[in-house]
């Protein structure tokens, strides 16, 4: 499938709105926001993780801290994308963020026509640079100088903007139904069971030492592809961003804010690719600009499971995390852009939120067997060095290793890396799989 096959009948939109510039701006103003909320959520509690559980003295259960979230979201994706039918649910765009996330690309899906969704892709799809930059910093900072309590409140006066906009400019769907027809076309029981069915899934793996899913989606080979494409998609890019500020601050001894400092190369990277994809699958066929972007997250995936695991910061990371962040970025436009070619137009609600839920879950999972690694590599490791009350106490809390003995320390900061470095090389093997899809 090629970029040409944008021109069949089942791909072209037939609904979009006839809107002036300035409206159509105001809206992506507005959508941009509702993503950056939805991104930003997830991304900045990354740095404060090790603060925030220490205080709990529960360091062990950082990936719940992220998954929880991630499972929530993950289940609501398709929900939020079928309800984006109903045109109240429009005002509540600013309310959870697995329907920001999906409705917004919903949003985008249906009000540009296919010809510029590639652009105005790469446009929204820029936010997670910001969220990438502002996430981990603000998080940082939060939870250094102030309480990590502030990390949550500060969603209020953002989905505020989010929702003015978006509720004076988002046009009304006019596609001859009621309110009444679109609810009744939501699959109450599949909601329910793709909110649920991941759970189980997600906590045997952690613990171990559309609504439903339309199975005519798996029936389309393209469809299905881009489906298990972006569940491998989703792996590197939460590990990377959930993973490496840990192991700074559990590997490097840095702050909280020194880690998401040192995440900015693969962050600042990401609007360059984003918009590049964008505009090279206008003369290059989308699945070549996806290719090589899986092609690149996967050097960039291997080089940092190489890591030198001394206690002290090596310069070349700046680099790994240039080519990993570059790779990212870059396949973020094309799975909507394919995703448009590949389904009816009456199915881009659901297959959107299908294509988000893939990507959630495959972070979910992902980050779930980095902890089960993490668990099982540094207790089998650690007991050469620490007795058994001091591994209960830095796996628990970052201030008992802070408290070590400095050549203690750095022998407990080697085990440490040699895990992160095993948990993206396992990682690195979903990366190939990707690329082979």
């Amino acid at each position: 499938m090629s970029a040409k096959s944008a021109n069949s009948p089942a791909a072209v939109p037939s609904t979009v709105p006839n809107i002036g510039l300035a409206r159509l701006y105001t809206i992506i103003a507005g959508l941009w926001f509702c993503l950056f909320v939805s991104a930003l959520d997830s991304t900045i509690v990354t740095t404060a993780l090790i603060k925030i559980l220490s205080g709990f003295n529960a360091l062990e259960q950082a990936a719940w801290l992220v998954t929880t979230y991630l499972l929530t979201y993950n289940s609501f994706l398709m929900i939020t994308a079928k309800l984006s039918d109903v045109i109240v649910f429009r005002a509540f765009q600013g309310i959870g963020g697995s329907g920001l996330y999906s409705l917004t690309f919903v949003s985008i899906l249906k009000l540009i026509v296919l010809e510029k969704i590639g652009f105005y892709t790469g446009v929204i799809s820029s936010v997670f640079t910001m969220s990438n930059l502002l996430g981990p910093l603000l998080g940082g900072i939060i939870a250094d100088q102030t309480t990590w309590r502030w990390i949550f409140f500060m969603n209020g006066p953002i989905c505020a903007v989010a929702m003015v906009l978006i509720f004076f400019s988002m046009p009304s769907l006019k596609d001859g139904k009621s309110n009444a027809e679109r609810i009744r076309g939501v699959d109450g029981i599949g909601g329910i069971l793709s909110a649920c069915w991941p759970i189980p899934l997600i906590f045997a793996l952690q613990e171990a030492d559309g609504t439903h899913l339309p199975m005519r989606f798996l029936h389309i080979p393209s469809m299905a592809l881009i489906l298990l494409s972006m569940f491998l998609l989703g792996m590197p890019f939460y590990v990377i961003f959930v993973q490496l500020p840990q192991r700074f601050q559990t590997v490097n001894f840095t702050t909280a804010e020194r880690a998401d400092i040192l995440l900015l190369p693969c962050t600042l990277v990401s609007p360059v690719g984003a918009m590049a994809a964008g505009l090279t699958a206008k003369k290059v066929a989308t699945e070549y600009v996806l290719i090589l972007s899986a092609a690149i997250v996967c050097i960039g995936t291997g080089l940092i499971g190489s890591l030198p695991t001394h206690a002290h910061l090596w310069p070349g990371i700046y680099g790994y995390e240039v080519i990993v962040g570059l790779g990212l970025a870059l396949a973020s436009p094309p799975y909507f852009m394919l995703l448009a070619m590949s389904i009816a137009e009456k199915d881009i609600s659901v297959g959107t939120g299908a294509l988000n839920m893939m990507r959630t879950l495959g972070g979910c999972v992902a980050v779930a067997i980095c902890t089960a690694v993490h668990r099982e590599y540094t207790s089998d490791r650690l007991t050469a060095y620490l007795s058994p009350e001091q591994i209960a106490a830095v796996q628990t809390s970052s201030a008992a290793l802070a408290q070590l003995p400095e050549t203690l320390k750095n022998e407990v900061a080697g085990i440490f890396g040699g895990s992160y470095n095993r948990q993206f090389l396992i990682i690195l093997a979903f990366t190939g799989l990707n690329l082979l899809v």
